[in-house]
């Protein structure tokens, strides 16, 4: 906007149009004086005289009018350029507001990520030692439990075995009473056989004996 124009060079040139107004209005004034003294002594010439004057107050009229837009345009350009410069300041400002603003917030986001990063170490070490210690009991549990089934195993078997041994025991035994029932059952039946053949014989003979009686009484009969 400063190179559209300049407002000391438009300043000047209004003074310089007011001096040559002061100018103008003072060799006015010298005609008119001068012509004043002609205007009595000559109606014709006054009446072109007063459309001259006409003429030039209305040409004045217009030149005042010229100056005061003049005056107005440049107060307005002045104002305009006292807002420009403000708002260029303004606009000064808040961009060195805005940098700064921007600077805060990339500090705040440096900090903030260095102590995420920080928290996501520690957490990452904390997982790692509690994952650690995890391992180390389940380790501890397994080779535990390891004792415990080995430690069972061995009892099942000692008392499979113990078991073993004693259902072999009693089967030794069952089987010793077994052949002892069957001696004895042989014994009880060899001397019930003997029995009921000594009865037989002891039968026969007594039959033989009443028979050979029967047949001496027949024959002496």
């Amino acid at each position: 906007m400063a190179d559209e124009f300049d407002i000391d060079d438009l300043m000047a040139e209004l003074e310089l149009e007011d001096d040559l107004e002061a100018q103008l209005k003072a060799e006015e004034e010298a005609f008119l004086a001068a012509e004043l003294a002609q205007l009595e002594s000559d109606p014709a010439l006054a009446a072109e005289l007063a459309e001259k004057r006409a003429a030039e107050s209305l040409k004045l009229k217009i030149e005042e009018n010229k100056r005061r837009a003049a005056e107005k345009r440049a107060r307005e350009e002045e104002e305009q350029m006292a807002k420009y410069v403000e708002e260029e300041k303004a606009s000064e400002n808040a961009e060195a507001a805005m940098k700064e603003r921007i600077a805060r917030r990339k500090a705040e986001l440096a900090a903030k990520k260095q102590a995420e990063e920080e928290a996501a170490m520690n957490q990452y070490a904390q997982e790692e030692a509690a994952a650690a210690e995890a391992a180390r009991v389940m380790a501890e549990r397994i080779e535990a439990r390891k004792r415990e089934l080995a430690e069972k195993k061995a009892q099942e078997e000692a008392e499979a075995m113990n078991k073993y041994a004693q259902e072999e025991a009693a089967a030794a035994e069952a089987a010793r009473v077994m052949a002892e029932r069957i001696e004895a059952r042989k014994r009880e039946l060899a001397e019930k056989k003997a029995q009921e053949e000594a009865e037989a014989m002891n039968k026969y003979a007594q039959e033989e004996a009443a028979a050979a009686e029967a047949a001496r009484v027949m024959a002496e009969r």
